[in-house]
């Protein structure tokens, strides 16, 4: 899981095409990347999707 999180973080703040991370759920394993600027924490996708409307 952290090495796909990173690769998004890299990708969405060095320019490329990824442009939200999202992460879905209660969280298990804490760790920096969670709370990153770029990365959105929700507890369920309907809760994202309702923000983006």
């Amino acid at each position: 899981m952290f090495v796909e999180l990173g690769a998004a973080l890299a990708s969405a703040t060095g320019g490329g095409r990824v442009r939200h991370i999202v992460v879905v759920g209660p969280i298990q394993h804490e760790s920096v990347f969670y709370f990153h600027p770029a990365v959105t924490r929700v507890g369920h996708v309907g809760e994202w999707l309702t923000a983006l409307a």
